[in-house]
């Protein structure tokens, strides 16, 4: 799963609802705020929301700008006297700062007290002159430039990323990047695709060639899994 973090501030929302679409488009599940608002937040409250989407997520893009720079940096060179739970969380700043805390605290696990270089977080940007803000650690890994680095984007969530395709058949989720003919491939069927002739054999062939493959399947009813989650 993909979690895009941005700054309302100076990234409007419709381009980066255009990222999680592109992404989305390339077979990639995208989380993003877009699915909320101020005044109708996610259920349990934005903290969990954040808080949860990060640490479920395979990779967190970053959009960085001067807006999302900036509000990190003012607030961090209080010296942490004004808490995060003290903020505002009607402000513009409150979810940039609440989710640069997440980042910066698994970077700092990762780099520090694991001794690893790997970690979930890609850097992007819009605007060229953008790139300035990206910050220390951030700034010595690889970054793109949208939509020009869109494709080389897209090869790094290939390899980071387990990968959920959407479509008209529903959902399938195939664990990208490993090579056991024992990984399960799990499908969820949306009930239409056998009302439609033309989805239902496209979904036979495919599901033959995965069996062919090796591969273990499981088969789920979508709207039954819906049910028993209620």
């Amino acid at each position: 799963m993909v979690f895009i973090s941005y700054s309302h501030y100076d990234t409007p929302s419709e381009r980066s609802m255009d990222l999680r679409k592109e992404i989305e488009n390339e077979g990639f599940h995208c989380v993003s705020d877009h699915d909320f608002s101020k005044d109708v937040p996610p259920p349990g409250g934005w903290e969990l929301w954040m808080t949860g989407n990060f640490e479920k997520s395979d990779v967190c893009i970053v959009i960085w700008s001067k807006g999302y720079y900036k509000t990190i940096t003012d607030f961090w060179s209080k010296g942490y006297n004004k808490t995060i739970t003290n903020l505002n969380n009607k402000s513009n700043s409150y979810g940039v700062i609440y989710e640069a805390s997440c980042i910066f605290k698994h970077l700092r696990y990762k780099m520090m007290e694991s001794g690893s270089s790997s970690h979930k977080v890609i850097s992007v940007y819009f605007d060229p002159n953008d790139k300035k803000y990206i910050p220390v650690p951030l700034d010595r890994d690889i970054s793109f430039l949208l939509p020009v680095d869109f494709s080389n984007l897209k090869d790094q969530l290939l390899q980071k990323v387990n990968k959920d395709y959407y479509g008209d058949i529903g959902k399938i989720n195939i664990p990208i990047g490993r090579k056991s003919y024992s990984d399960n491939i799990d499908i969820k069927l949306a009930p239409k695709i056998f009302k439609d002739k033309k989805k239902k054999d496209a979904l036979t062939d495919a599901l033959r060639l995965l069996l062919e493959s090796g591969l273990e399947i499981t088969l789920h009813n979508q709207n039954q899994d819906e049910h028993d989650n209620k």
